[in-house]
């Protein structure tokens, strides 16, 4: 299971996620913040480029492309992508994935292109509240479950899910967890848990989802602010087992 820590991106700068959901203007130079995490062991960073233009590509492309080729570090893309050619700009700079968002619930068959185009490039996010999924834009919750975006997505051809189901906005809590669980159990499909966790008792009720195929979980505002240090979550999912004695119900094949 990764651990991937998460960077705002605005103007060529890193941004500090707030309590409140946003950001806040920081000096942090990427470059450095992404030498620091590779030095923690991080194989794979998460990037939330907040310049994303409607087309074309990022004014924050030469940054990314310096993290991949400085630091040989892989990272992966998310913003408001609305564009084929914003997506190839992204790969050709060095992109793994490149996260769709709002557009992948408003234009199915603008996912089903980027997933033709870019196979096992593209993919996805749903997040749940209070068993309804939110979509970031919408005035109100889907009628669909998170199970019907799933088999939506994977006939586009998507593979991978960036996925959290929580009662309450914030950090995780243990009553979560059997929420995500039961959405690995169901799903058949790769997955990321996006709820950021606050300690690392929390990593290691998120390990426990592992024997279910959670590949990993992103870590934004608890990095930050110093709740959780990322060389020591690294090392403890490194080290110690998922903790959990059932059976997988998901393994991708060889």
């Amino acid at each position: 299971m990764l651990i991937i820590p998460v960077m705002y991106i605005r103007g060529g700068l890193v941004l500090t996620p707030s309590a409140t959901g946003g950001t806040s203007p920081t000096k942090s130079d990427p470059f450095e913040l992404a030498h620091d995490w590779f030095k923690a062991s991080a194989e794979l960073i998460h990037v939330v480029d907040l310049d994303a233009p409607p087309a074309g590509p990022s004014p924050n492309i030469s940054v990314l492309h310096k993290i991949k080729t400085g630091l040989k570090l892989e990272f992966e893309i998310e913003g408001n992508i609305r564009a084929s050619d914003t997506v190839e700009r992204y790969i050709a700079a060095g992109a793994s994935r490149v996260v769709i968002g709002t557009s992948a619930y408003q234009k199915p068959a603008f996912l089903t292109e980027l997933c033709k185009k870019f196979p096992k490039k593209i993919t996805t996010v749903i997040d749940v509240r209070r068993g309804k999924v939110i979509i970031k834009g919408w005035a109100v919750a889907s009628n669909k479950s998170d199970l019907d975006y799933v088999k939506q997505f994977k006939e586009a051809g998507v593979d991978t899910i960036f996925y959290s189901n929580c009662e309450e906005e914030g950090y995780l809590k243990v009553t979560d967890i059997s929420n995500i669980r039961e959405f690995l159990r169901k799903s058949m499909i790769k997955v990321f848990h996006t709820l950021d966790a606050s300690s690392a008792h929390d990593i290691e009720n998120i390990m426990a989802l592992e024997s279910y195929g959670l590949q990993g979980t992103l870590l934004s505002r608890s990095l930050y602010e110093g709740r959780i240090d990322l060389e020591s979550a690294i090392t403890l999912v490194k080290e110690r087992s998922p903790g959990s004695g059932d059976e997988p119900t998901y393994t991708e094949s060889a």
